[in-house]
């Protein structure tokens, strides 16, 4: 019979429990913010609270809070495991984001575990032979799931973490509708590249919220969401403004919250406008409001006589539901309301001997099963000292009433100011529903005893609700809401590589000239950290000139925050600082102001009134325009087309070299929906200019049917290559009945022609020297006159 060798694994850990493993001490340190110096200084860079995850600046350690406390910047090494008061182990500030949950806290919270509390056995498991950090094994997950379940529900660090948020979410509501034009704008027009579909407003330059393409936030927004059965989710939609995933009450002191749909002319067909108050907070009052344009609530809540100022902060959620008239399903935003004075209670005098012990948290207590610990916060009139060192003099126990109920473990954080917590570990038995009561106590010398107890409901730990075909469903961030349709058209994706092997249309290859659009929005080329500081003043600057009180003067700023930007970035090798940028803007909006007042100033004083009249159309059969029908012709035309096969760049910026940047597209509060072909009359690269000329004689014979025998026409043009370009531009105005004419003054001289250098040219057009395209020239004509009309040299 045949021998079977079999080997049996051991297990790796199989001589020391999980379950006994001891104890770990851990201390938790959050910093305050890190205030600035001054308004406006450059020396110290911050941070700014809402960097998204995995975005990275490049600062100084002692940028962040914790700068100066770590050994690499950027959240390196805030988590650290000490053995004998050695650091043998450290994470960054992944876990307090991810396994935590506090991403506001991340740049200033420190954490220290102290591991010499474990079984010596679990000790030399995780201390690996190299001395380079801990053996992440069984007890080191153990360990690790043990600190996320204690820290987790901290109501401390909750505390922290909502304060941290509430700085955020008013500095975004403080620029709210700044960020809402820029989202929209940018995604209107490039998410057409994503298969994403129109919501109801229409792109462009119109007025309101209605851009086309919404991208719905996190930030209070709430919407359906397209369900794998049952109707397909489409607007409107309900927000608060401010649009904040959490809003902060004072005692006492109203809030109002206006509350709107999106797009907001569905508010007129509002049905029905429901409010739904938090019943486990009695305290807190809502009051709605329909107005002609959107819903107000006003938020209270009222401080009863004798409340506890312990049991701060107070959370409560608020739900608005709304039904649109020809719309089945509700709409519903939640508001997550958290209540908090400003100044926190003063620290009461503690005692050498104590006398009281109470329960501070909001009773009944919710005991949500799983496996996160769960804080009951406690206070005390004695000393911090009274329960802590080596051999403390007191000592606090707890324990379930419940009689035939296994007992939970239960451990106590240390004191603080009289305060600390009860951290119970829930049983796995406890059922949805169950009451449990619990009594802690505090034992002191010569028999002295303090108790209090408190009353727990076992509840489930709140889970994402399954969305059911009647009910409203919540967004999930950065989704596209609307519905999906198969868009109008085939959607393509080209590389440079690949311009030679792709078919362009009717021609063979691809060029950057061509029609396409850009990924990477209104941003391109500008994300660099070393451009954050511009981005943002940039933006400031915008939110000023949205908060000027009317649409010519919000132009207007745009006006001067376009001039600035383009200042501070077009063809530049280096940037200006932010107080630079901020000076030119305050000379470019004196610059402005004083200018348009002296030519308000000079036209009063005209004895003439001039008559102008402004349309803004292509040139292209401008005769037919009934607007021009009563005019007389024009005595001059003075025009600069674009120059014949010249590379200008009109519509965009120049950064990093030649990277056009689309940038001035978003101040101006347009589309970019054209390349440069479309600026320039035809591509530069088409044999012969062929779409240059045809759009030139297009333009220039409407210019000739307004123009009679007494017109001038003036025009300043250049050309890549005037040997061929020039002839063949003045043979198309010929062609069209125009006749050139030469100034007396210049016969003799070279062609007989005005020739100059290109002023303010490009860095790298001035060290090619003196090109054709580096100099243009002014061009006269007139209608061409009949034989014997005379007038030659006129």
């Amino acid at each position: 019979m045949a021998e079977a060798a079999v080997t049996i694994q051991q297990p790796l850990f199989d001589d020391v429990r999980i379950a006994d493993l001891g104890t770990v001490s851990i201390r938790v340190i959050v910093l305050p913010p890190k205030q600035r110096k001054g308004a406006g200084s450059e020396s110290e860079p911050s941070l700014p609270l809402d960097l998204e995850e995995g975005e990275d600046f490049l600062l100084d350690k002692a940028a962040t809070p914790l700068g100066s406390y770590l050994e690499h910047s950027r959240g390196k090494r805030c988590v650290v495991f000490l053995v004998n008061g050695q650091r043998q182990e450290s994470l960054d500030n992944s876990f307090i984001v991810q396994d935590l949950g506090f991403k506001y806290l991340r740049n200033r919270m420190m954490i220290a575990v102290d591991v010499d509390g474990l079984r010596p056995e679990a000790i030399g498991k995780m201390m690996q032979g190299s001395r380079q950090g801990f053996y992440r094994g069984d007890i080191w997950n153990a360990m690790m799931k043990r600190i996320a379940a204690t820290l987790k529900e901290d109501p401390d660090l909750l505390r922290l973490e909502e304060e941290a948020e509430e700085q955020v979410s008013e500095l975004k509501a403080g620029d709210e509708k700044v960020k809402q034009t820029l989202d929209q704008l940018i995604d209107s027009h490039h998410e057409h590249g994503w298969h994403t579909t129109e919501g109801a407003g229409t792109s462009g330059d119109n007025q309101g919220d209605e851009l086309g393409f919404k991208m719905l936030v996190k930030g209070g927004v709430v919407s359906l969401l397209p369900p794998d059965k049952g109707q397909a989710a489409e607007y409107p939609v309900l927000f608060s403004q401010p649009a904040s995933s959490s809003i902060r009450l004072r005692p006492n002191q109203p809030r109002e919250i206006s509350i709107k749909s999106l797009p907001s002319n569905h508010w007129q067909a509002l049905g029905q406008f429901n409010v739904n108050n938090d019943p486990t907070v009695m305290e807190l009052n809502v009051k709605k409001e329909k107005l002609a344009d959107h819903g107000k609530l006003t938020l209270l809540f009222t401080e009863p006589e004798g409340f506890d100022t312990d049991q701060y902060p107070v959370h409560a959620k608020v739900r608005v539901t709304a039904t649109f008239n020809g719309i089945k399903e509700p709409r519903q935003l939640e508001l997550r309301i958290f209540v908090k004075p400003d100044q926190p209670p003063p620290d009461p005098v503690l005692l050498d001997e104590p006398f009281k012990l109470k329960v501070t948290s909001r009773e009944p207590i919710k005991l949500r099963r799983g496996e996160d610990d769960i804080h009951v916060r406690l206070w005390w009139d004695g000393k911090d000292r009274l329960l802590t060192g080596r051999h403390p003099e007191w000592k606090i126990r707890a324990r379930l009433l419940d009689e035939g109920k296994a007992q939970p473990v239960f451990n106590f954080s240390e004191p603080t100011a009289g305060r600390f917590s009860l951290l119970i570990s829930p049983r796995p038995e406890w059922r949805l529903g169950d009451q449990l009561k619990f009594e802690v106590t505090a034992e002191g010398p010569r028999g002295r005893v303090l108790v209090t107890s408190f009353v727990g409901v076992v509840v489930d730990p709140p889970a994402p609700p399954e969305p059911k075909e009647d009910e409203p469903r919540l967004v999930n961030s950065d989704l596209m809401a609307g519905t999906n349709r198969r868009p109008p058209y085939d959607l393509k994706y080209i590389n440079r590589d690949d311009y030679e092997t792709t078919p362009c249309w009717s021609e063979t290859s691809w060029t950057d000239e061509d029609s396409g659009c850009f990924k990477d929005g209104y941003y391109k080329y500008l994300d660099d950290p070393s451009r954050w500081r511009l981005r943002k003043a940039i933006e400031q600057g915008l939110g000023s000139a949205l908060r000027l009180g009317n649409r010519r003067l919000e132009s207007f700023g745009r006006c001067v925050v376009l001039r600035t930007a383009q200042w501070a970035l077009d063809g530049r090798a280096n940037l200006p600082s932010i107080d630079q940028f901020r000076e030119i803007l305050g000379e470019t909006a004196t610059g402005m102001v004083a200018g348009a007042r002296a030519l308000r100033a000079a036209t009063k004083a005209n004895p003439n009134k001039p008559i102008i009249e402004i349309i803004n159309r292509s040139a292209a059969g401008v005769e037919k325009d009934e607007r021009l029908q009563a005019w007389r012709p024009p005595r001059l035309v003075l025009t600069s087309p674009p120059y014949a096969g010249v590379h200008v760049l009109y519509h965009r910026w120049q950064v990093d070299g030649r990277k056009e940047a689309p940038l001035p597209f978003m101040i101006a509060n347009k589309l970019d929906g054209a390349f440069s072909s479309y600026y320039t009359m035809g591509d530069r690269k088409y044999p012969g200019l062929k779409t240059y000329f045809d759009n030139i004689r297009a333009t220039m014979a409407s210019i000739a049917a307004l123009a009679d025998e007494h017109t001038f026409i003036v025009q300043m043009v250049g050309f890549s290559n005037p040997k061929w370009q020039l002839p063949r531009y003045l043979e198309t105005m010929e062609e069209i009945g125009l006749q050139e004419m030469f100034l007396p003054k210049l016969h003799g001289e070279g062609d007989g022609r005005l020739w100059r250098s290109v002023p303010g040219q490009r860095w790298y057009i001035d060290q090619r020297g003196n090109t054709p395209g580096s100099r243009e020239v002014v061009v006269l004509h007139v209608q061409r006159r009949s034989a014997g009309s005379g007038g030659e040299g006129r």
